[in-house]
């Protein structure tokens, strides 16, 4: 999923749908600015494991604290390496760690946008409406 089509789900309020399987990370970049990740996620013991690699990755490099918005809701996380015990259960490749911090992390992604869809269900019944006549 790319990243703009996954921002947009939960700003449509869809994250509760999406964010079973990926999830929205939002990391801080070097000048202080936010991005915004949809990345492949697995759940467990409380952390959120994700691969390593793209550029949230570099962020949480630089700045190692997160918000990951997901099914089980919003989480404020601390990225840390896997320990051994943690590898040898994980799926092959290279993995992050995020784990739950009550340290300060970035602002959550709104759901902004769900007004869409009550416009949304008008025009499609406008639409319907106006073939039945036609």
């Amino acid at each position: 999923m790319s990243s703009g089509i996954g921002v947009l789900a939960w700003r449509l309020g869809l994250g509760w749908l999406v964010g079973r399987r990926w999830s929205l990370v939002t990391t801080t970049v070097p000048d202080g600015s936010r991005r915004h990740s949809v990345v492949l996620s697995l759940f467990g013991d409380g952390n959120v494991y994700v691969r390593s690699g793209g550029r949230y990755a570099e962020d949480l490099a630089h700045t190692p604290r997160a918000l990951v918005q997901a099914g089980p809701g919003p989480l404020g996380v601390r990225c840390r390496p896997p320990i051994p015990a943690e590898e040898a259960a994980l799926p092959p490749g290279r993995w992050i760690v995020l784990e739950p911090t009550a340290e300060p992390v970035p602002d959550m992604v709104p759901t902004d946008l769900v007004w869409l869809w009550p416009l949304g269900v008008v025009v499609l019944a406008a639409v319907i409406a106006r073939r039945r006549r036609g």
